[in-house]
Order: structure tokens, then C-alpha cells, then sequence
């Protein structure tokens, strides 16, 4: 895995410079692969029955990934102790939703579209059974989360039903 996280972090394109590796490029190289012949996501191939989140990430996917690593450990850090427990659930829609159909039409799994449809954000902002502690809106110098539709969307709903919203620089 080395050789080709080495690889990646060599590779530039429209809007990527050299020396990072991004979430577009892992999900393309990792997660689409990994999970193909699967009918679910890799949050749900780890844990098939399901977890409840403790925090939703909203994020650029176009960011630095080992950025968005340091900046997630330090907002968890600083929550720790009195918001959050020793090993928070993570929700992480890149990690959340199925995502191998986008780039195959035969992946076993659903459309981003047929999974949008059930509303997987507004099911984690409004888990009445077990809300989540905070939203945290992922800040890195590589990308701005704020070009990112949807981070601005998840954000607005997060407030609209009284959710903290941590920022994680």
C-alpha cells in the first residue's frame, strides 16, 4: 500500500497539486475497489449491524487526507473529556455511503442517488434514540469545505435542529 499511497501523493490533475493524497483519489484507489463486489458501504462491512454516531463530519473531499486525520484527533482531543467518549462514532459520509456504483454501473451495491433518497444525513442529524454530540465542519489549507455543496447544506441543517457545531481546523 505504500508504493501506491506514495504514488497518489505524487499525482496532480485539474485541482490537485502535488504532495497530498485526497479523498477523490483513496476512494477511487481504496474504497470503490474494496468494496465492489459488496452490497454496502465500508462503515457497514465493518460494523453490519450499524453504529450510532456520536459526531458528523462535514468535509472537502478534495482535502488532504492526513490534514483531515490531524485536524479530526485534535477537535476529538479537545472534546474528550467531558462531551465525548474514549472512542467516538465517526460519521463520515465517504466512509457511509456506498460509493463503488458510481464508477461501475455492475457494483453490487446502491446508487449514491437511490441512498440520497433516504435522507442517511438527516437520519444521523435527527437519531432521536441517540443524537449525535456535534457536527464538526472540517477546515484544511488544501481545499475549502464551503465549495463543497453540500457542506454548507449539512451545516445549516446541523443548526436548524439545534446541533453544536465544533469547527476542526
Amino acid at each position: 500500500a505504500q508504493p501506491l499511497y506514495q504514488k497518489l501523493k505524487e499525482q496532480t490533475g485539474p485541482f490537485k497539486q502535488k504532495g497530498y493524497v485526497n479523498l477523490y483519489q483513496l476512494n477511487a484507489h481504496a474504497i470503490m475497489p474494496w468494496t465492489r463486489d459488496s452490497p454496502c458501504s465500508i462503515s457497514l462491512l465493518l460494523n453490519p449491524q450499524g453504529l450510532d454516531a456520536d459526531l458528523m463530519i462535514s468535509h472537502a473531499w478534495g482535502e488532504d487526507i492526513e490534514e483531515l486525520e490531524q485536524a479530526l484527533d485534535a477537535c476529538i482531543k479537545e472534546h474528550t473529556d467531558h462531551e465525548l467518549p474514549p472512542d467516538p462514532v465517526i460519521w463520515l459520509c465517504w466512509l457511509a455511503l456506498y460509493q463503488a456504483k458510481a464508477a461501475d454501473p455492475a457494483a453490487r451495491g446502491p446508487t449514491i442517488a437511490a441512498q440520497i433518497e433516504k435522507d442517511p444525513f438527516g437520519s444521523v442529524i435527527n437519531n432521536i434514540s441517540r443524537p449525535i454530540t456535534a457536527m464538526v465542519a472540517v477546515h484544511t489549507t488544501r481545499e475549502d469545505m464551503y465549495k463543497r455543496l453540500w457542506c454548507p447544506k449539512e451545516l445549516f441543517d446541523a443548526l436548524q435542529k439545534r446541533k453544536e457545531v465544533w469547527m476542526a481546523p
